[in-house]
């Protein structure tokens, strides 16, 4: 079993996430994840275990690397909330997915004592390439966390009059780090606000 719910232990992660209503999701191992796990109501997950942090990773069969391993994408633009605790996302395949992906108006990230370490994006706000729908009032906080990526925070837009809009980002006793796909040397940014693809 990957995750409890109370005393119910489920198969995969994703599908305690589907039974949690809103409960907290305890993680029992280490789990690869094989496609974006969809955030589509609150959910807490808690990695801690002990003395320990569990580490969640991208399979390496490929992946998109606009949607994150959680990946928030609310048609409807509805309130939702992710929480993690005591989590370690890895994932150092530049085609594949970015940490944490949110892709509708309303939603909130919240992470505590959280390390992000991947090739992309750690958290990606906004659009992909010829998109242009809204993602505004997006709130995120950051708090005793650690997050390693092509952009630490990402927020993006592909028009110049549809600019994403009232976002939200507190961030506490933490590190950002923007670098390069080729390392340090090639660095971009650590927070990148109504970016494009080529911004910098």
């Amino acid at each position: 079993h990957e995750a409890a719910v109370g005393q119910t232990h489920y198969t995969t992660l994703s599908e305690a996430i589907s039974a949690a209503d809103g409960q907290k999701i305890q993680l029992l191992k280490d789990i690869t994840v094989t496609a974006p796990i969809a955030i589509t109501s609150d959910t807490v997950i808690d990695g801690a275990n002990g003395d320990g942090v569990f580490q969640i990773t991208p399979s390496t069969t490929g992946g998109n690397h606009r949607q994150g391993l959680f990946h928030l994408n609310s048609e409807d633009d509805a309130q939702t909330a992710l929480t993690l605790k005591n989590i370690k996302l890895v994932n150092k395949s530049w085609s594949n997915a970015c940490g944490i992906s949110v892709r509708a108006s309303n939603q909130t990230v919240n992470l505590e004592n959280v390390t992000i370490d991947t090739a992309h994006y750690c958290v990606f706000v906004g659009v992909p390439g010829n998109e242009n729908e809204d993602v505004n009032d997006v709130v995120i906080n950051i708090h005793n966390s650690r997050l390693t990526g092509y952009a630490a925070i990402y927020y993006r837009t592909n028009s110049a009059t549809n600019m994403i809009m009232r976002p939200v980002l507190t961030v506490t006793d933490s590190e950002l780090t923007g670098r390069g796909y080729n390392g340090n040397g090639n660095g971009f940014s650590t927070i990148v606000y109504n970016g494009t693809r080529n911004a910098r």
